[in-house]
């Protein structure tokens, strides 16, 4: 069927149109999504910070301020009973006041702590810490005192100092310091990096295990686990540690038998309620008469002598029945939050140092959470550990705000660079400026290339892996080529090509060209190309 040449070109120029619209339209789309990314490249800014900073930490800081109101309010109410009907009657207010110097106290040192550039850390003072807390240690063992069979406190007068909880922050940053040193930096071998990971470790967990307080150990522990984890230590390592550390914590139940009557406690509290089951089953008791919105803050049961110790390590019992299932929740989900931020600030740590601080600060208060928590609901053995930020305890609370002022001092660091800083550095292929040199002066790229530091191979791996470069003769490695200023004549191909020393000969005649091989024949068959009889006899293009 013919066609009218004016319907098509009708047809054709509608279709112009349309396909001149949709390429309109993908430009524009194309257009938008240029705009966005471009508006991308921006950066929001909350108080002169970079929002992607300053976000995460004051989130932060609000969890933290909530706990704390939180759990000042909960030390009064499970608190007041006991010390106003106790053989030596105080003031109902008498823990509420002194938790909140306490807290108070703690805030100062946090602020404190924040103010202090990472750099001030470096390995002779982060030493000298590490010292220090040994030499507190010590002084508990030869000095400290006693109380429910356990030597782990120094008296102050105003209060008793825990040195083994005030470790923690120090014990973190060293193990920080070691790991960025073998990890980033590469200063140490493998078997430096052992024996200074093991003396940082294993000294301060001696001393703690002689008080003895295997809750601080079992939490250190996991704790600088999940840091190597983090830092990117071996498989291999990581599952000789773990073996290690479950023969040691079996051994451990087995050596003593208090601890092993706490194991059989969770396997069965009702067993014996009134014996060494009654904590457990009235912490239990204590959730279930909470229901789901709870009796009232000031309203529980289990307060008037019931469980001893409510404010302080069973203080959770109190909270289940005061608030019930919902306020439990609400304060999971603060803590849950805050484990967040601060994961997130220590991911946007400007070193490897930083990042491994602000994490093994985070993940030690996430892991005395979850065993203070698991005891009370008898999931894990109790372990007599506080609630960070909640329970009673003047040590407690200041070392959980000293690991507070670290996390935001890494909150601190992280906000000098920009996201352009970031994205320059991306773009860096130089290595300029040594070890020392001040290198942000210059740029913000000169001295990181994107291929990362180069670190020395063994000879072992040398002759393994790699690759051999071959040049000049079959089976000659680069390695063995001459200097440039040796003698390369017997270096076959190696050498240049000789283009004769008459420039005349380099010239084309008519009759010669490059030998070409017609079908089948060979030089064998007679067949000798073009212009010329032999092979010899003739010198082509190619043949120079």
């Amino acid at each position: 069927m013919a066609t009218n040449p004016t319907e098509r070109g009708s047809r054709g120029s509608t279709s112009a149109r349309r396909g001149s619209g949709a390429a309109a339209g993908r430009a524009s789309v194309r257009g938008e999504g240029a705009r966005s990314r471009h508006s991308s490249l921006g950066e929001r800014f909350i108080a002169g910070v970079p929002a992607r900073i300053m976000a995460p930490r004051i989130v932060f800081i609000l969890c933290v301020v909530a706990i704390v109101a939180f759990g000042v309010l909960m030390v009064y109410s499970s608190s007041a009973i006991m010390v106003a009907s106790g053989a030596d009657p105080k003031p109902p207010s008498f823990y509420l006041t002194r938790q909140g110097i306490f807290a108070f106290a703690g805030a100062i040192i946090a602020i404190i702590i924040a103010c202090v550039p990472m750099s001030f850390y470096t390995k002779q003072r982060v030493f000298a810490l590490w010292a220090l807390s040994l030499l507190a240690l010590f002084l508990v063992l030869a000095m400290g005192s006693t109380a429910g069979g356990a030597q782990r406190w120094i008296d102050l007068g105003f209060f008793a100092l825990q040195p083994s909880e005030l470790v923690k922050p120090f014990l973190i940053l060293s193990v920080a310091t070691v790991l960025a040193e073998f990890f980033e930096c590469y200063a140490l071998d493998t078997r430096s990096f052992l024996l200074l990971l093991g003396a940082a470790v294993i000294a301060p967990l001696a001393l703690v295990m002689a008080q003895p307080d295997y809750g601080t150990t079992i939490i250190i522990v996991a704790t600088i686990f999940c840091m190597l984890v983090l830092a990117g230590a071996s498989l291999k390592f990581l599952l000789l540690l773990l073996s290690i550390g479950i023969v040691a914590l079996g051994a451990l139940f087995l050596l003593e038998p208090y601890r092993l009557t706490r194991f059989q406690v969770l396997l069965d509290p009702w067993a014996d309620p009134y014996g060494d089951g009654y904590q457990a089953t009235l912490g239990i008791i204590a959730f279930a008469s909470g229901g789901l919105f709870g009796r009232g803050v000031g309203n529980a049961t289990m307060k008037y002598g019931y469980i001893p110790e409510l404010h302080n390590d069973f203080i959770l019992a109190n909270i289940g029945e005061e608030v019930g299932f919902v306020g439990t929740v609400v304060l999971f989900a603060l803590f849950v939050c805050l484990v967040l931020t601060g994961f997130m600030i220590a991911h946007q740590g400007p070193s490897m140092r930083d990042r491994l601080t602000a994490y093994g600060c985070t993940i030690i208060i996430v892991v005395q959470f979850l065993v203070n928590i698991l005891g009370v609901l008898v999931v894990l053995p109790m372990t007599g550990k506080t609630l960070p930020f909640i329970s009673y305890g003047g040590s407690s609370m200041l070392a959980s705000f000293m690991l507070v002022g670290y996390v935001l001092r890494v909150s601190v660091e992280s906000g000098r660079r920009s996201v352009y800083d970031e994205r320059r550095a991306d773009f860096a292929v130089v290595s300029a400026g040594g070890e020392g040199s001040d290198q942000d002066a210059v740029s913000s790229h000169m001295g990181r290339s994107t291929a990362g530091s180069p670190r020395r191979r063994s000879e072992a791996t040398r002759a393994r892996s790699g690759f051999s470069v071959m040049d000049g003769r079959r089976g000659e490695s680069t390695a063995t080529r001459p200097h440039p200023r040796e003698d390369r004549s017997s270096y076959g191909s190696y050498d240049r090509v000789n283009l004769n020393d008459n420039p005349s000969e380099r010239l084309r005649s008519r009759d010669s060209g490059p030998r070409v091989r017609r079908g089948g024949t060979s030089p064998q068959s007679g067949s000798r190309g073009r212009g010329s009889d032999s092979y010899s006899s003739r010198r082509g293009r190619y043949d120079r």
